[in-house]
């Protein structure tokens, strides 16, 4: 498990916490397992937030990723363990599987993380937008779940907005192209 934290690690007296597996650095059988079919995304994000230790928490997984988002008025490390064993009883693997495989972000590390996750920078295809609807779902799933507030749906909201004003006022989105694109003009 490898940690990113920032010094400002709270806000509204919340700590902000991701654990995110990628196609950078997760073999492609543990994300297989670890993946949240759409159908089942409510009876995961239900799961986590059963755990006492988090307040607020939505997933984002797609094809090439699966990212966990998680506010607690705790520290970051039991959240971190929870939402690792979570997900790995869930993906029928070991947890330190998991915690080995993870990418932890803590305070505005895990802010910074999903900025550039929304911009296309962390993606197969840098630039590729279809990240954009993924985080827009993920937002809408853990809202229907009631599952978020307003730290993490300002943060979900905030990570949209870097988005479209990366993509606005910079190159970034005729640079990019989607790894289906890629494939269709081969």
């Amino acid at each position: 498990m490898h940690i990113a934290e920032s010094p400002e690690r709270t806000v509204n007296a919340m700590t902000i916490v991701s654990l995110s597996l990628s196609h950078r650095f997760t073999p492609t059988e543990v994300l297989e397992k670890l993946a949240v079919p759409s159908a089942e995304q409510g009876d995961v994000l239900a799961r986590l937030h059963a755990v006492p230790s988090i307040d607020e928490v939505a997933v984002l997984s797609t094809c090439n990723r699966v990212e966990v988002y998680a506010a607690a008025s705790g520290p970051a490390e039991p959240v971190t363990r929870a939402v690792a064993d979570v997900m790995a009883t869930r993906g029928r693997i070991p947890v330190h599987e998991v915690l080995r495989a993870a990418r932890v972000h803590v305070g505005g590390a895990a802010a910074e993380h999903l900025f550039s996750v929304a911009c296309g920078l962390d993606s197969m295809a840098v630039g590729e937008d279809q990240i954009v609807a993924q985080i827009k779902d993920a937002a809408r799933a853990a809202a229907a779940a009631g599952t978020t507030g307003p730290v993490i749906t300002g943060l979900m909201d905030a990570a949209l907005r870097a988005s479209k004003r990366a993509r606005t006022q910079t190159t970034i989105s005729t640079e990019g192209i989607s790894l289906a694109r890629a494939g269709l003009d081969l």
